[in-house]
């Protein structure tokens, strides 16, 4: 019998799945031969204010590092290397989850949630994620 994914597993196919196709569009249809430049910015935020998010970047940075640039990729958005491997790990844990009908995936989602909502957790991420978003400053985006 058919189970409906469980919220986090909801969550985690839509947003691999706009991953996935942001970056295949980028890939397949680059808006110039060069990996820095021409990708069109998505994010609302740098074209409503002008100023770059915390993750812009991130897609040329991924691109980077797929096409193994990766110091070009690290100096882009260093957030590439946390959402890369992501990008390749959590469809495997879906489709594993799924064969084996087991929810491990919503355990560790959960425990994650605990961890980071803990004090100090949450402003050492903060803080990497400022540090990241300054970054983002200096480089002129």
């Amino acid at each position: 019998m058919f189970e409906p994914p469980n919220k986090a597993k909801r969550i985690f196919i839509l947003l691999i799945l706009a991953a996935y196709v942001w970056l295949f569009f980028n890939l397949w249809f680059p808006p110039t031969a060069e990996i820095m430049g021409g990708i069109p910015s998505v994010c609302f935020i740098k074209q409503i204010t002008g100023y770059p998010c915390p993750s812009c970047g991130t897609t040329r940075a991924v691109l980077a590092i797929l096409h193994g640039e990766w110091l070009n990729g690290l100096l882009l958005n260093p957030f590439a290397y946390i959402v890369l491997p992501f990008m390749a790990i959590i469809p495997l844990w879906i489709a594993f989850d799924h064969l084996n009908k087991s929810n491990t995936l919503e355990v560790i989602y959960r425990q994650t949630e605990r961890c980071i909502s803990k004090t100090k957790t949450a402003i050492v991420l903060l803080l990497l994620l400022l540090a990241n978003w300054v970054w983002n400053f200096y480089k002129g985006y």
